[in-house]
């Protein structure tokens, strides 16, 4: 029997469980909305002390996520919710720390500064540097091999696509992402398969009243559609080249990305939606 908090950031939904060690069939059947609990990841918390804490988030196909922005967003409302009332914490997440602070129900969420790993302007397969990338693995290892020569050219969307002349850009914001326009829609699944390490993101610039505005949608590795993804969110503000304040509208909700230098920050709308035992 486990103890769980069911909680959603942006309608991207969590199952949060303290100090538990389980194998990833385990986490399959509690993300499963039919024979678990159901949840778009489950959110592991492990005390490190009482203002750190370790995060671990595991898909609802049982894979580990090395990062979750929602999640870890989630996570600190729980913790300052049930466990320590600080309106400041650190996590440590797949080695790396990061810092959240909470006002009422919204969680601020700092990061480093995201990396631009490729960007092309030819659609799938594109070509950058002169070398064709056919999938996620090609693709890396390629980067990796002319790390002198790194994209690190964020620009705005505007204009980057037609039907006729698809875009993408890959960006690591804890986890890897590919971003493109909303023409790419239809070839999700192309996207997904060429590159299943990647959360995909599909977006489109609709500034209005003196705001830079980006309306997103998400296709999340090892889970799907989802209703939003924090970390995306850093990531297409950081691809787009925007600076100061950036409004995300995702499916389920708004996020606030700032561009700081150095460090970007998520603010987010948590809540923790039930609490319960899982019997297995």
């Amino acid at each position: 029997m486990k103890f769980f908090v069911k909680a959603q950031t942006n309608g991207n939904d969590f199952v949060i469980l303290e100090d538990c060690d389980q194998d990833f069939e385990e986490y399959k059947l509690i993300a499963d909305r039919r024979f678990g609990i159901g949840c778009d990841q489950v959110v592991v918390i492990g005390r490190q002390t009482p203002t750190k804490y370790g995060l671990k988030f595991y898909n609802s196909d049982g894979t580990e996520a090395a990062m979750c922005g929602n999640g870890a967003c989630a996570a600190a409302l729980y913790i300052t919710t049930n466990i320590e009332k600080y309106d400041e914490l650190t996590f440590e997440i797949s080695g790396r720390e990061y810092m959240a602070t909470r006002h009422n129900n919204v969680i601020k969420l700092f990061v480093e500064r995201p990396q631009m790993l490729y960007t092309v302007i030819e659609g799938i397969g594109g070509r950058r540097n002169g070398a064709q990338a056919q999938s996620y693995t090609e693709l890396t290892d390629h980067v990796a091999a002319q790390d002198e020569q790194r994209i690190d050219e964020p620009a705005n969307f505007r204009g980057q696509g037609t039907s006729q002349t698809p875009w993408y850009r890959m960006v690591s914001a804890g986890n890897q992402h590919v971003i493109c326009g909303m023409e790419m829609l239809g070839v999700v699944t192309d996207l997904a398969q060429q590159f299943p390490e990647c959360n995909v993101h599909f977006v489109e610039n609709i500034d209005g009243n003196d705001q830079h505005i980006i309306r997103m949608k998400t296709f999340e590795r090892g889970v799907g559609w989802t209703m939003s993804c924090g970390s995306g969110a850093l990531a297409v503000v950081f691809a787009d080249g925007a600076e100061g304040i950036t409004k995300i509208i995702h499916d389920g909700g708004v996020s606030i990305v700032e561009n700081h230098g150095d460090l970007f920050s998520l603010s987010v709308e948590s809540r923790l939606v039930f609490r319960g035992e899982f019997y297995g």
